[in-house]
C-alpha cells in the first residue's frame, strides 16, 4: 500500500492518502484533547507532536519487516515514553544544523 499511495498515478493511491491523513488527524485530534485536557505539555504542538508519532511508529513497523528481532510494541513504548518527555521542555532551534559556508577563494 506504501508504493501504491506514493505513486499518485497507481488507482486507490488517493484513498491510501486520504486515510493516511484521516488517521493522523485522528492522533493529532487526540494530542489536542490530551493538552487541554493537562495529559500532554502546553509545549508540545499536536499537529508536530502527531508526526513524531506516526514517524516512530511507521519506522518501527519497517524495521519489524525487515528484522527478526523488533517488538513495535516494546519498542514504541520505550521511544515514545523518551520523546514524550522531551515535549515537557520548550523547544528551541539548535545551532548544530548551522554549517558555514567555506569562503570563496
Amino acid at each position: 500500500s506504501l508504493a501504491s499511495s506514493a505513486d499518485t498515478s497507481v488507482d486507490g493511491a488517493d484513498y491510501y492518502r486520504s486515510a493516511y491523513r484521516r488517521f493522523r488527524e485522528t492522533i493529532r485530534a487526540g494530542l489536542t484533547a490530551d493538552v487541554r485536557d493537562g495529559r500532554e505539555p502546553a509545549t508540545m504542538d499536536p499537529v508536530r507532536g502527531a508526526k513524531q508519532l506516526l514517524a516512530l511508529y511507521d519506522g518501527l513497523r519497517l524495521q519489524s519487516l525487515l528484522t527478526a528481532d523488533t517488538d513495535v510494541v516494546d519498542e514504541f513504548d520505550r521511544a515514545a515514553t523518551r520523546m514524550r518527555r522531551g515535549w515537557s521542555e520548550q523547544y528551541e532551534q539548535p545551532t548544530y544544523w548551522d554549517i558555514p559556508i567555506a569562503p570563496r577563494i
